[in-house]
């Protein structure tokens, strides 16, 4: 929920952004984009906009799946520790909470 304190900033939103596809260009690993994520002000950000974040999200990392010659989708079973498209998007403002640590991606680049 939107915390009526907070008011969203354009210029905000926009850096947020900035930072998000930056770090998406040069993905490395799941866990450290986790990290990442988790470290933004999604506050600035609205709830159609994050909708748009986590698609490009979803793209980076299974585009470095598939550089790694994984499958590109991969979500954990239950009783598994989640994956990365798994925890994201229940990370931060997405309510989202950061579980680096529980992240079972072994994805990083060659």
């Amino acid at each position: 929920m939107q915390n009526s304190s907070r008011k969203r900033s354009p210029a905000m939103h926009r850096d947020v952004f900035e930072r998000l596809m930056a770090r998406l260009k040069q993905l490395r690993s799941a866990r450290e984009l986790v990290s990442f994520i988790a470290a933004q002000d999604w506050s600035a950000v609205g709830a159609d906009a994050r909708l748009i974040a986590l698609h490009e999200i979803n793209q980076a990392i299974m585009r470095l799946r598939e550089r790694n010659g994984l499958p590109p989708i991969d979500d954990a079973l239950p009783g598994e520790r989640p994956t990365a498209f798994q925890l994201i998007p229940h990370n931060h403002e997405f309510r989202w909470q950061h579980q680096q640590k529980a992240c079972r991606e072994p994805v990083s680049a060659k």
